[in-house]
């Protein structure tokens, strides 16, 4: 079978330490032995890495993968455990994308009142430095 992913693009990703471990394992055993579906990597990644946890992390690294634009679905295919229809994974030519996390929005919004607070405060200093210098234009206007 010819893979649309070069051994150049392969190995770039493997060597320039943009991924994580345990993105660097998922993606090796697509890449190895892919397209799959997502319990065959996690099976796997078991044999490969019988100490490690395996279904969560497969999971998380192959959404991870996704996001970065290196593995892409391919298809569907019924997973032989559970029967039901489960995406099939490949990998793509892609290097890496850099993926923006986006905050919650309970984040966004203490983001925010802090920002608020520290801009309150400023007018306040400021409302008070403005206060004073008027206080003191009076007193000498008031001296002469």
């Amino acid at each position: 079978m010819i893979r649309e992913t070069s051994v150049e693009a392969y190995r770039s990703i493997r060597d320039n330490g943009s991924l994580s471990e345990n993105q660097l394992r998922v993606y090796a055993i697509i890449y190895e032995h892919g397209p799959l579906i997502g319990s065959k990597v996690s099976e796997r990644y078991k044999e490969m890495f019988p100490t490690a946890t395996h279904s969560e992390v497969v999971r998380n690294r192959i959404t991870d993968l996704f996001n970065m634009g290196l593995v892409k679905e391919v298809g569907r295919d019924v997973d032989p455990q559970t029967k039901r229809p489960s995406i099939v994974w490949d990998v793509t030519p892609n290097l890496p994308k850099k993926v923006v996390k986006v905050k919650s929005l309970r984040q966004q919004l203490k983001d925010l009142a802090e920002k608020l607070s520290k801009a309150n405060d400023e007018n306040f200093e400021l409302r008070l430095k403005l206060h004073i210098c008027n206080d003191l234009v009076k007193a000498k206007s008031d001296v002469r």
